[in-house]
């Protein structure tokens, strides 16, 4: 157990003859998969600073000579939030009812139930996991301004849904910085059967109750509103006959910044070396399994939708691919997010600044790609700015500067499929 920035040790030996070499490994997903880490082949691996993006990462080493192979047991990386727990509650909201975009959401959200491919976005600087919630669906699709709007850009409808227990269930919030956030969940009584219900903050580090709210006739619909910081569970209490509903978690205030997009530069002599020149706010590296990748700035959230994994080379020398964004790294990476048609990146810059983007293309197989990019306003859909590529099968560099919520549209125009490999900010 380490604090998030801190690194993590873990110590191995084996003995034998031949002597036995060692590679750590690394699972992301509870061990269904492990991948190598790059360079870590002494009986010591120390990660890299950690995030709370890294909890959970299990590790093990795998020994190996001529006589046969020798696996670890595992070891579970816990990452604490290094700021203290707080929650300060600060309104509560039964007035903007189920129209939350302008009002909630602008760093992050998670409408329950809503199938948008823009559903749900987790914010950059913490990770949500529930327990004991069962998902139900009142309305699917309704004009009821009590049920929450869609995520997806431009949708008229809204989504009548829910988490729900007959006792508890909880959400748990777990922040990787030491700052403080914004916080609204939304609850709704959507077939007034009389619910009450209590939520509890808290602390995840002590146990202590931070806060608690009690609340009922709810059925037009009400937000709760914390600012909170660290690692805090809230815990939903069925209080009356029927059960503990929550229909929305929400992050961040709405967004008042307009969209803009001003294109700035074509790179196409970098190629894949970006670390010297791009990314020195954050970086997703497409497929990349280096523990701090991805690691977005505080001002942004990025969801990607419609986009098909896929890896050309795992491990490579080829300046083409993109640097791994491990520290302890010597080899590149040549992956990318493709569609056949096409996928979006959305992207929402919260703190109302002008931020440079840049976006790395590369047809790595030389199979003769095309395609269109266009920056969207997510709010209007107008279109900002588009840029077309051609024989990237060296890989460029398409560079912005952004502000509010933006859509990158990626068209396939010719054969194969609409290729990303990376994305990075500053």
């Amino acid at each position: 157990t380490v604090n998030a920035g801190s690194t993590a040790t873990f110590t191995a030996a084996a003995s034998g003859t031949p002597t036995p070499s060692v590679q750590w490994q690394v699972s992301t997903n509870s061990g269904s998969s492990w991948s190598n880490l790059s360079g870590a082949t002494s009986g010591t691996y120390t990660t890299p600073p950690t995030t709370g993006a890294n909890n959970g990462n299990l590790y093990r080493a795998v020994f190996s000579s001529s006589a046969g192979t020798a696996t670890t047991t595992t070891a579970t990386l816990t990452v604490r939030a290094t700021s203290s727990e707080t929650a300060v509650f600060t309104k509560l909201d039964t007035t903007t009812q189920g129209t939350w975009k302008p009002v909630y959401g602008s760093e992050g959200y998670n409408v329950s139930q809503d199938p948008s491919t823009n559903n749900p976005l987790a914010p950059s600087y913490a990770t949500v996991s529930f327990s004991n919630a069962i998902n139900a669906m009142w309305n699917p699709a309704t004009t009821d301004g009590r049920a929450l709007q869609k995520a997806a850009v431009n949708s008229d409808s809204h989504i009548a849904a829910t988490w729900f227990n007959e006792s508890s269930f909880s959400i748990k919030v777990q922040a990787n910085d030491t700052n403080v956030h914004q916080v609204a969940l939304y609850a709704l009584d959507f077939d007034n059967v009389g619910r009450s219900e209590t939520v509890q903050v808290i602390s995840n580090t002590t146990g202590a109750v931070l806060d608690t709210r009690s609340i009922s006739s709810f059925q037009n619909g009400v937000y709760l509103v914390w600012n909170f910081s660290g690692s805090v569970t809230f815990k939903v209490i069925n209080t009356g006959p029927f059960n503990a509903v929550i229909s929305g978690l929400f992050f961040g205030a709405g967004s008042s910044t307009a969209a803009s997009a001003s294109f700035v530069t074509q790179d196409a002599s970098t190629q894949g070396t970006w670390k010297s020149v791009y990314g020195t706010s954050g970086w997703d590296v497409s497929q990349d399994l280096s523990p701090n990748n991805p690691s977005l700035p505080s001002y942004a959230a990025l969801s990607v939708s419609n986009a098909t994994n896929f890896v050309w080379a795992a491990s490579t020398s080829d300046v083409r691919a993109l640097q791994k964004a491990s520290p302890s790294a010597s080899d590149r990476i040549a992956a990318c997010w493709s569609s056949e048609g096409s996928f979006a990146l959305n992207l929402a810059l919260n703190d109302g600044q002008s931020h440079t983007m840049a976006l790395y293309a590369l047809d790595w197989d030389n199979a003769g790609r095309t395609e269109t990019i266009q920056v969207i306003d997510t709010a209007t859909q107008a279109v900002l700015d588009t840029r077309s590529l051609a024989s990237f099968q060296n890989g460029v560099y398409l560079v912005w500067s952004l502000t509010g919520n933006v859509t990158f549209s990626i068209l396939n125009t010719g054969p194969g499929n609409a290729v990303i490999s990376g994305i990075f900010w500053g």
